[in-house]
């Protein structure tokens, strides 16, 4: 049985519940492509990444119980992601000191630079917020590019994931000094190419893989 007939099979309170039970586990995007019958089970589309990650980690286990460390990421993971979700970005997955966040999955970015915009204030708020709480410092970095996206695992265990260049790029710009770190690929699409401080926002060089010499 299908994820999309087991809902058609409940009732529309026992639908809505279920919905958003699966929807706080694997996100909204992971949601909507299940249940979407006409979904391919993996797809290629152009969206932009974006990536978070506390900086010196491993720094936080020392001196300090692993309750606490525990009670810094959980805060982490729920700033930044109510941040991306504010902005109508699709939180797909937290791992250790990195939150993987994805705008134009299946909500279209009518404005990136108002997009940007919004996402840099809200991230430099919770950034302080973050620091002032805990003393950790977070840096994000925000590509755009195509990625392949969709239903990967085995038949016993599937994850919803997106993977491509512009995910590593943005990834590699969260780990640079500095707040917001958006690729020149992406700059150029926002009518800036220089950086800007006044907004937070530096700009970075893209990243493309390298063929094997």
């Amino acid at each position: 049985m299908s994820v999309r007939d087991f809902f058609h099979r409940r009732s529309k309170v026992e639908s809505s519940v279920l919905k958003e039970a699966i929807r706080r586990y694997t996100g909204d995007s992971a949601l909507r492509f299940a249940l979407d019958p006409s979904a391919p089970e993996r797809q290629e589309r152009e969206i932009i990444s974006v990536v978070t990650r506390v900086r010196d980690f491993e720094s936080l286990f020392a001196g300090a119980t692993l309750a606490n460390v525990g009670q810094i990421m959980n805060r982490y993971y729920a700033v930044i992601a109510e941040t991306m979700m504010h902005s109508e970005g699709d939180v797909s997955e937290f791992c250790g000191p990195t939150i993987v966040a994805h705008f134009g999955l299946h909500r279209q970015v009518k404005d990136v630079t108002m997009m940007l915009g919004a996402v840099s204030s809200e991230f430099s708020a919770a950034a302080s917020s973050l620091e002032s709480e805990f003393g950790v410092h977070i840096g994000m970095g925000m590509c755009r590019g195509t990625v392949l996206y969709g239903n990967f695992g085995s038949s016993n265990r599937i994850a919803y994931r997106a993977f491509g260049p512009p995910i590593l790029c943005a990834e590699r710009s969260a780990t640079l000094d500095g707040g917001l770190n958006v690729c020149e690929l992406l700059a150029r699409s926002v009518s800036f190419a220089g950086p800007r401080a006044d907004a937070g926002i530096s700009v970075q060089p893209h990243w493309e893989p390298q063929a094997p010499t």
